[in-house]
This record gives structure tokens, sequence and C-alpha cells, in this order.
């Protein structure tokens, strides 16, 4: 078996073709189109294991003819800010990235016979309903109400795959939904194997992080690096919550997909993140780099913007049943983890961004 991780060279893709590699010499093939600042720190990596790397841009068909045949093919590219195509940015390049780019790859697994792997996003689910859970603040963060009456698909173990996803959703994650359909009607239509994995905030060292996505690394750094902070909206005091997890805590699940794909015509939708337990808000993750660093002042906006939400966790109820699956690095390990590659790279922010 042949797999070809396709943005292989980003922070999410290096990470799973690594550990792929470690598992089975052999298994992975490699292509990015090598866009993104702070990739060529990724491309020696994979050099050094010895990883076969190809150059191609999902956006154009041509450039994927080339490509070696594999077995399965997991898209992990995507311009992957919530912000993308927003204000002054171009909504064009979003949808070619990440729904365009995405219809190319499933014709090339068609034409492979190949099986096919959707990274799919947790902003996949609808603004509103994720803003009609009821919150409280408990110390710096907030929590659900437990007594409070949950959309369905959401409850105080967090979002699950029934949640809605009626728009409004962004641009960003209208493109991931659109990719999640069609993934689908290529399952029903060709007989094709495919899975579509909803992830939650992934984090790491190494990774390519900015204010619009990648937030706990870009956040750890900046502290690192004594950069201007903003705590935005809902007050400015840094409540938000999300759930985080190592992509690498995924590969024993991908391999588990690849050898025993779905059923024939189906496209399983399963959530991916670090649940309530490796949840953490802003003002807390901000405590802990100030515990490592030193004080560090942060601004505080009020008002939140348009793409903002107050809390959301994946529950991975299904993913456990499915695959087994738990998390292996908690939170901490993850801090700590892009803590010292902060410590050994103090510039990376000016690298990357």
């Amino acid at each position: 078996m042949r797999v070809l991780v396709v943005g292989g060279a980003g922070f999410v893709g290096s990470s799973l073709s690594l550990s792929l590699h470690e598992l089975e010499a052999g298994l992975v093939l490699v292509t990015d189109n090598f866009s993104r600042k702070g990739c060529d720190r990724n491309l020696t990596r994979l050099a050094s294991a010895k990883i076969d790397v190809f150059h191609s841009d999902v956006r154009c068909p041509n450039d994927l003819k080339g490509l070696p045949r594999c077995d399965w093919i997991i898209d992990a590219a995507a311009n992957p800010s919530v912000l993308a195509g927003v204000g002054n940015g171009s909504s064009l390049g979003v949808i070619e990235s990440n729904l365009v780019g995405t219809m190319h790859l499933l014709e090339l697994a068609k034409h492979w016979g190949a099986g096919f792997i959707l990274l799919s996003t947790s902003r996949v689910y609808s603004m509103s309903a994720l803003r009609d859970i009821p919150i409280h603040r408990v110390g710096a963060r907030f929590v659900p109400v437990a007594a409070g009456v949950f959309p369905e698909g959401a409850s105080m173990l967090g979002i699950g795959e029934d949640f809605s996803t009626s728009p409004p959703l962004s641009l960003y994650g209208s493109t991931k939904r659109a990719s999640e359909l069609l993934a689908t009607e290529y399952a029903y239509a060709y007989r094709m194997p495919v899975w579509i994995n909803r992830c939650g905030v992934m984090a790491g060292a190494g990774q390519m992080g900015g204010p619009q996505q990648g937030i706990i690394s870009y956040w750890i750094h900046a502290v690192r690096e004594k950069k201007h902070l903003r705590f935005t909206g809902y007050g400015g005091y840094g409540l938000q919550v999300r759930d985080i997890f190592h992509p690498a805590d995924m590969v024993e699940a991908l391999l588990m997909q690849m050898q025993k794909p779905p059923l024939i015509g189906t496209a399983p939708v399963t959530v991916f993140g670090g649940g309530a337990t490796n949840s953490v808000s802003l003002q807390e993750l901000h405590q802990w780099c100030e515990e490592r660093w030193g004080s560090h002042p942060v601004e505080q906006i009020e008002e939140a913007h348009i793409m903002d939400i107050p809390w959301m966790v994946m529950n991975t109820h299904t993913a456990d049943e499915r695959f087994g699956w738990r998390v292996k690095r908690n939170k901490e390990d993850i801090f700590e983890e892009i803590a010292e590659f902060a410590d050994g790279n103090e510039n990376w922010l000016s690298k990357v961004l």
C-alpha cells in the first residue's frame, strides 16, 4: 500500500507523513506547492526521513498527472484560515484552494481507483447554532451551562457529528463543507472508499501559526518574542475556549481507516479533537506563557469579530467507538513542545508571517 499526503509540507501534512513513515517506511509519498512560509523546515525533515516529495498545486490538474499512483490520498491541503477571503482577502483564492483542489484530488483518486481521506474542519459547523449554546463565565474561561438547553448534536462533552452545518460558516468553513458533500457524492457515484475526518484545533512545534489560524502556536511564540497581542471580543478577557490535539495522534486511526475501508457508497464523518479535558481558553494559555517567560501585557478589545465564537469543544465519542481513539498528548505536553521549539527559534514569527 502507498499513501499520497497532499499538502505534506505543511504542519499537519508533514506531521502525519513523518508519523506514518515511522510506522512503515516506504508507505508515504508527499506532494505540496511549497507556498507556505516556513515549509522549508518540514521539507528538510521529510528529506532526512527519505520520504519522496513532489511539487504540485492542487488547483492545477495537470500538475497531478505525473504523480506516482497510490492506493490512498489524504487531502491535507487547504487555506486553513477562518478569515480567508474576508475583507480585502481573495474569496476566489480560498475557493480554489479548498474546494476546487479537493475536486481535482477526487478526480485523481477516481482515475487511480484509490481511497480518499478528507481532512475537514470543525468550522463546518453553524456559527449561529454554536452561539446558541448556553455558556457562562467560570474563572478564566467560558463553560456550557449544565442545565441549559443545547442544540441538537451538542452537550457538555462538546460538538458531535450531528451538529448543525447550516450557514453562516465562513468562506473557509463553506468550502470545506462543500468538499465534504462532493466527496460523499464521489463515494456514492463511483463506489470509492471515502472517509471524512472533521478535525478540531491542531497544534504542535513548528506550526506556521498566525492570528487567523494556528492560534496556540502563534500565541506561545508571540509571548516568547514579546509581540503585541489582543484579547478580542466577549469583553476582551480571552475567555473563548477551544480544544486542541496533536496531528500525530491521528495516525493510528488513519491507518485503521485505510486498512478497513467504510461500506462502499458511504463517506462516514468522524470528529477528531482534544475533547473537554484538552480544552483551553486564551486567558489560560496566556497565564501558562507568563509563568514560563514572565508578565506580558495584552490589549483588550470588547467587540467580537464577526467570525468568532465563544466556545467550541469536539466530542470524540464516535472516534472512540469506531477506532478506539484517544489523544495521547495532553495540552500541557503540546504547550511545552511548542515552547521548547520557540526557545530554539526565537525569530520564528518573523520567518513565517
